[in-house]
């Protein structure tokens, strides 16, 4: 089964769900990683996993430990700490 990432590629949109930005004091997402990326402000790679880390604990924080949300993003930051591991 495919990791359906697709809420965490783009901001929350507060109009669809107004009280996330009052839960989430540092909303991020993949898009914002994509920029951060591309713009090299990552100086390491902790850097970068801090943001990922961040994905997971906004989700666990507005969507609650258990919810499939929070899972797929466990997924996301589980496959990145694979991925780094393989390239050390």
């Amino acid at each position: 089964m495919p990791l359906q990432s697709a809420p965490f590629h783009t901001p929350v949109n507060a109009k669809i769900v107004p009280d996330y930005y009052k839960i989430v004091s540092r909303p991020m997402d993949l898009q914002l990683l994509r920029v951060n990326v591309r713009e090299r402000k990552y100086e390491d790679r902790q850097q970068f996993l801090t943001d990922v880390h961040q994905i997971f604990e906004n989700s666990k924080m507005y969507n609650g430990p258990k919810s499939v949300y929070t899972y797929t993003a466990q997924t996301m930051l589980d496959i990145t700490l694979r991925r780094f591991a393989e390239v050390r």
